[in-house]
């Protein structure tokens, strides 16, 4: 009779010493998970404490497997799970339901952005890519993004074309991106921010996300990325980005104005100019409508008054000048808006066919000399050609406005 075969294998010297340093990891990602519960039952002084039990376990972790040699590539990733969990996703949502649940979607903002930085601050990869809760990325999307990488060291920041998807999951358009050549031409034309491919040294340089910013953190990020840095676009759809009722992305005034600040905050911050903006609102009258559009009754007052109310409040203009040919335009701003500047159009740019680029020719050299208003010169990007001020539309504009070449 055979001996009866024993069915327990036996563990190698090394599996056996891993076991013990990612035990304690684990124990404390259950401790951070479990200060989680504790927040949500309202029990904050014991979250707190759960959240310094996780840090112990997290000092622990790393010493005894250096103890017992018993370090492994599945104890690092465990360690920064752990990590995220306990350091990055628990205090937030404890802050959260403590204090910030009250301030709605600034509060709920405030902690993903925390967790975001977190997160990337304990990033162990090559690559860094940031994925929206409610968007998909495509199989492939990671072995073609990170390939690119992987073969072209001068480039810093990848990215592909995408579709838009509803609510549903359906896709309503396909949006493909030209490759970018020319400097000129990538300041306007950024990576989504939500389907790209980041080099972690390159992320680490040009510093984390801006938290002031309510959206438009990518377009941020992309000003400050193609200063040093080169970006590359693959023409293949990989990315479904979901629109629906809520996207900031349908909030087209609040993404403009953001994308202004975002500007004019890295021109003087970087260029050493204090930016002067200058609004200028052309008004044409009775002389030229016979209905003195002006002046057409909206909601109790006239539609001028709603134009000037909204530059008035405008934070990015410095100066607002009014050009208009009729008296009556000119009384009616002295007397409600007397902050104002008054340019009065004669001739032929008293009429509705005369060129804009005259009209602001005309106002900057009947300025104050002092108000020192210039056309800002093209600055090279680096990653593409420099700005071509031999073109022919450049020097048109010159001209117009009295400033050699």
């Amino acid at each position: 009779m055979e001996p009866k075969k024993n069915n327990f294998k036996i563990v190698s010297e090394k599996k056996a010493r891993i076991i013990l340093p990612n035990a304690i990891t684990l124990i404390g990602v259950c401790i951070g998970l479990t200060s989680i519960k504790f927040a949500i039952d309202g029990k904050f002084a014991i979250a707190i404490i759960a959240v310094l039990f996780a840090g112990l376990m997290d000092a622990l972790d790393g010493r005894i497997a250096r103890l017992v040699k018993g370090t492994s590539k599945m104890g690092k990733e465990l360690d920064s799970l752990g990590d995220v969990v306990s350091f990055g996703v628990a205090p937030a949502l404890i802050m959260y339901f403590w204090n910030l649940q009250y301030l709605d979607k600034l509060g709920w903002f405030v902690c993903l952005t925390y967790v975001v930085c977190v997160a990337l601050r304990l990033a162990r990869g090559e690559y860094i890519v940031r994925v929206d809760a409610d968007d998909i990325i495509d199989e492939n999307f990671l072995i073609v993004l990170s390939n690119i990488l992987d073969k072209n060291s001068d480039v810093g920041l990848v990215f592909p074309d995408w579709h838009n998807i509803d609510k549903n999951g359906e896709i309503m358009e396909t949006i493909r991106r030209r490759k970018i050549e020319r400097d000129d031409e990538i300041l306007d034309i950024p990576a989504h921010g939500a389907c790209t491919m980041f080099r972690k040294s390159v992320f680490a340089k040009i510093g984390p996300y801006n938290e002031n910013l309510r959206c438009q953190d990518g377009y941020d990020i992309w000003i400050r990325f193609i200063k040093d840095h080169k970006p590359y676009n693959i023409n293949i759809p990989l990315f479904y980005y979901r629109q629906h009722g809520a996207s900031l992305t349908k909030k087209t005034h609040k993404i403009l104005e953001t994308r202004r600040y975002i500007k004019r905050s890295y021109v003087e911050k970087n260029g050493g100019l204090k930016m002067r903006i200058l609004g200028i609102i052309p008004v044409l009258g009775a002389s030229v409508y016979h209905q003195n559009r002006p002046f057409v009754n909206l909601a109790g007052k006239p539609l001028l008054w709603y134009t000037l109310k909204e530059a008035q409040r405008a934070d990015c203009l410095d100066k607002v000048v009014v050009a208009t040919e009729d008296n009556d335009v000119v009384e009616y701003v002295e007397k409600h808006f007397p902050e104002m500047g008054i340019f009065r159009r004669e001739g032929r740019m008293a009429n509705s066919s005369s060129r804009d680029l005259d009209l602001v020719s005309s106002i900057l050299k009947d300025m104050d000399e002092n108000d020192d208003l210039v056309l800002i010169d093209f600055n090279r990007i680096k990653g593409g050609k420099p700005f071509d001020h031999s073109l022919s539309w450049f020097k048109e504009i010159l001209l117009d406005i009295g400033q050699k070449n």
